[in-house]
C-alpha cells in the first residue's frame, strides 16, 4: 500500500496496480460522467462552503462542524473519482477546482456515490477534522491562496506531464490491462501531492504542505 506522510493531516493512500477490464478502460470517460456531473454541483455547494468557513476561521477561529465534514466528504469523493477516470476539475481541492482533465486509471473499481468513508475501496483520502484552533490569518482565504502559490505554480508546470501520463495510462490499460508500475507510481504521487495542496488551500489543514511526492 502507497501512503502519503503520515505526518501530515491529510493521507492519501493508494493501492498496488491491479489488472484491469480493458473494454472499461476504454470506456471509463463515459462510464464517469454521472460522477463528474454530481461533483460539478457539489463543487458549487462546496465554493460557497469555503467562503462561510473562511469567514468563520477569521472571526471564531472555528472550521464548523458540519461544513467541515461536508467539504472533506466532497474531497473523498472527487479523490475517489479523479482515481479512476481524472476529473474535469482536477483532484480534491477542497473548494476550488480548476484546469484540465488529468490523474486517473489508479484503479478499475467503480467508485460509490457517497461522501462517506469506505473503507475496502483501493482509493481513500483521510483528513484529521480540526474544528477549533484554526489559523486565523492563514484562514482569510486570500491569504491563503497567495501562501499557496509556490504550490499552485508546481502544480500547473506538472499538469503538462501528469496529462501525458494520462493518456499513456489509458492506453496502456486498453492494451495491457494494468499500468506499469512506474506510472502508477507516478501518478499516485502527484495525486498525493495535489492532495495535499487542495486540503490546504480548501482549509482543511493549516499546516503548509510539503514540496513531496511521498
Amino acid at each position: 500500500m502507497t501512503t502519503m506522510d503520515s505526518e501530515y493531516p491529510v493521507r492519501l493512500e493508494i493501492e498496488p496496480p491491479e489488472p484491469q477490464n480493458r473494454l472499461l478502460v476504454f470506456l471509463r470517460p463515459i462510464l464517469a460522467i454521472p460522477h463528474w456531473i454530481i461533483i460539478a454541483l457539489l463543487g458549487i455547494v462546496a465554493f460557497l462552503v469555503w467562503l462561510a468557513a473562511s469567514a468563520s476561521i477569521v472571526v471564531l477561529a472555528r472550521y464548523p462542524e458540519l461544513l467541515l465534514r461536508f467539504t472533506i466528504g466532497y474531497a473523498r469523493w472527487s479523490a475517489r473519482v479523479t482515481a479512476y477516470a481524472g476529473s474535469p476539475s482536477q483532484q480534491a481541492w477542497g473548494s476550488t477546482t480548476f484546469y484540465i482533465v488529468t490523474g486517473g486509471f489508479l484503479t478499475g473499481r467503480y467508485p460509490p456515490f457517497t461522501l462517506g468513508e469506505v473503507p475496502d475501496y483501493p482509493i481513500r483520502l483521510h483528513v484529521q477534522e480540526q474544528v477549533e484552533g484554526r489559523d486565523r490569518l492563514t484562514g482569510f482565504f486570500p491569504v491563503r491562496i497567495i501562501m499557496a502559490i509556490p504550490h499552485i505554480i508546481v502544480v500547473v508546470i506538472l499538469s503538462i506531464l501528469i496529462t501525458v501520463a494520462t493518456v499513456v495510462a489509458w492506453l496502456a490499460g486498453i492494451l495491457l490491462g494494468q499500468l506499469p508500475d512506474w506510472l502508477h507510481n507516478f501518478i499516485a504521487g502527484y495525486s498525493r501531492y495535489t492532495a495535499r495542496v487542495g486540503a490546504y488551500v480548501g482549509l482543511l489543514a493549516d499546516e503548509y504542505p510539503p514540496f513531496s511526492f511521498n
